[in-house]
Parts: C-alpha cells; sequence; structure tokens
C-alpha cells in the first residue's frame, strides 16, 4: 500500500490485495485491514462522500514503536520508489501483449470492457474470457457497425465488420453476463483493440485508426496510479456502450421499449379517452392520457429537433 499510494474504499481495497500471499482468501484481506486499523497504520480519509483507507500519516513512526524498526525502513524506502503509471507492453504483435492479456483477463473481478474494430470471436484469450464470465465477471463487447468500418477503413470492410459483428454474437450465445454491441459512429470505436479490466487497469492501443491497422499500434498499460487515464476510457466506452445496439433480441426490445414507452402509452390512452363517454374512467384517462403526451414529447425532443432542422433547412 505504501509503494502503490493506494487510497482505496474498503471493497476495492480488498479486491486489490486478495492474491497476494497470505491473503488469498478475503476474510484474510479483510482481518488484516482491521488489524492495520486497530493499530492506527491504515487511516480512513474521508473523499466525494467516500471513506478511503490510506496508510497513516505517522505510520513509519507507529512501526518504530511497535520495535518494527525492519518493517519501518523498508517501507520507507519503498515509499521513495517512483510510482509506476503506465508501461509500453511492446507492439500489437509482440509475444508480450498476448500473454500479459491472459493474465489481465485472469485477474478480473468485476467488469471487463472489450473494444475492437472488426476482429473475429478467434482472439487469443477467449476461453479465459468465457472463463470469467462463468465466475461471474460482466463482459462488454463493443464491435464496429458495418458503416462505421465503411467510413473509417473503405468499403471492403463493411463486410468484415458484418463478420465480426455474427462470430462474436455466436461466440458469446451461452455466455453468462456478457452482452455484446454495436457502436454507431467512428467516434464510438476509436479506441479499438483496447480493454479496461475492473477499472484499474487499462490495456490501450495507441495508433492512428484513421491512417493505421490496430495491428500497427502499441500497446500501453496503464496501472491504477494512472487512474485518470483508465476513468477517461471507462466513461468514453461507457457513453458509447449507451448509444451502441445490442446484438441479442431482448436487449434490443428493452432498449426499444424503454425509448418508446411513453409514445406507445399516449398512442394508447389518447384515442381511447376521446371515445369514451363522460365518466370518472374517462376523466382518469384523460389524465394519463395528458401525463403520458407530454412525456411522450420529452422522449423525442432529440428527434423533433433534427426533424425540426431538416424542415427549415429544406425550405
Amino acid at each position: 500500500m505504501v509503494m502503490h499510494r493506494y487510497a482505496r474504499e474498503r471493497r476495492k481495497l480488498v479486491d486489490v490485495l486478495s492474491g497476494h500471499i497470505g491473503l488469498e482468501r478475503t476474510q484474510s484481506v479483510y482481518a488484516a485491514i482491521d488489524d492495520l486499523l486497530a493499530r492506527r497504520l491504515l487511516a480512513v480519509t474521508p473523499y466525494a462522500g467516500k471513506s478511503l483507507l490510506t496508510a497513516a500519516p505517522d505510520y513509519l513512526v507507529r512501526l518504530r514503536a511497535e520495535k518494527l524498526t525492519a518493517s519501518a525502513a523498508a517501507l520507507e524506502r519503498l515509499g521513495r520508489m517512483p510510482i509506476e503509471r503506465f508501461e509500453s507492453l511492446g507492439q500489437m504483435t509482440d509475444a508480450k501483449v498476448l500473454e500479459s492479456f491472459h493474465e489481465h483477463v485472469c485477474s478480473a473481478h468485476r467488469l471487463i470492457r472489450l473494444s475492437f474494430f472488426e476482429s473475429l470471436a478467434e482472439i487469443e484469450g477467449l476461453a479465459d474470457l468465457r472463463d470469467r464470465a462463468e465466475a461471474g465477471v460482466e463482459i462488454r463487447v463493443l464491435l464496429g457497425a458495418p458503416k462505421a468500418m465503411k467510413d473509417l477503413r473503405g468499403a471492403s470492410h463493411e463486410k468484415r465488420a458484418k463478420r465480426a459483428i455474427r462470430s462474436w454474437r455466436e461466440a458469446t450465445r451461452n455466455w453468462p453476463n456478457t452482452e455484446v454491441r454495436v457502436a454507431r459512429t467512428t467516434q464510438d470505436i476509436e479506441c479499438g483493440s483496447s480493454a479496461s479490466i475492473d477499472g484499474r487497469l487499462l490495456r490501450l492501443d495507441v495508433h492512428e485508426p484513421l491512417a493505421e491497422r490496430s495491428l500497427m499500434g502499441e500497446m500501453l498499460l496503464a496501472h491504477e496510479a494512472g487512474g485518470n487515464l483508465i476513468r477517461l476510457f471507462d466513461h468514453s466506452f461507457d457513453a458509447a456502450w449507451a448509444r451502441a445496439i445490442p446484438t441479442r433480441r431482448w436487449p434490443l426490445i428493452r432498449r426499444a421499449a424503454g425509448a418508446w414507452r411513453w409514445t406507445a402509452t399516449a398512442g394508447v390512452t389518447v384515442p381511447v379517452a376521446t371515445a369514451l363517454q363522460d365518466s370518472a374512467w374517462r376523466d382518469l384517462l384523460i389524465g394519463v392520457a395528458a401525463t403520458s403526451l407530454l412525456a411522450a414529447l420529452d422522449e423525442n425532443r432529440t428527434r423533433l429537433q433534427v426533424w425540426w432542422r431538416r424542415l427549415t433547412r429544406d425550405s
């Protein structure tokens, strides 16, 4: 914790420390944290409405007071070590890039974000992804839409993108906790061939997608100390994910139902309320119809603005 300057919520700190020697079991990590808190070697720091655990400011003094001078000296040296925020894993075709993908995927506990341009589901590490999905890890795969890939790389890549979508949809058909979506625009897929692991590791393929293939890039690995870069990628990915099109039927139906629910309600209640004679039911339906009609206008505000701009531009 001293070397990496950890400042984490208890739950996230447990995830980080789990797997270290002597801390293989979650209960062991919790016990170690409680012990360090009781000895005031850890401190609780409020930050943005959260309680973060970090090394106490005077942990060296307390260690020496406990006659742990060797530990204090070792930690003091570690505390002066430079923080490793990111490193280059080499060119995308280097063996280290593939080998580290296996290691990083297998370390996932909560969420894996994957972004591909038009790669088929024949990548190294596909079995590792399936294993993590079966272990309860959520996996999100974002692919480039055929039109987006055509705009980005040319007409021949439209068919390649379609094959990639079919490939991933078939490969993950029976996987739990896994969803594949298709990014609509080139901007949403610019960071293709990249991955984020639990919001603590980022594998970023650095290249110029307008002029290069992803395999011509360089893979950078951002560690936890590069948190702002990781969060920037995650936020961008999540925004693209929200706009993307699901490839499975039920998520697509849920998306459509969510997008048009008030419009559908207004479409049903307005004619019924108009047809009914004066009664309490008619008054009730008029209220529902008015509410749903206003909500439908708000729901379709963006679409109406686009239509209005087109109408005024054409006129």
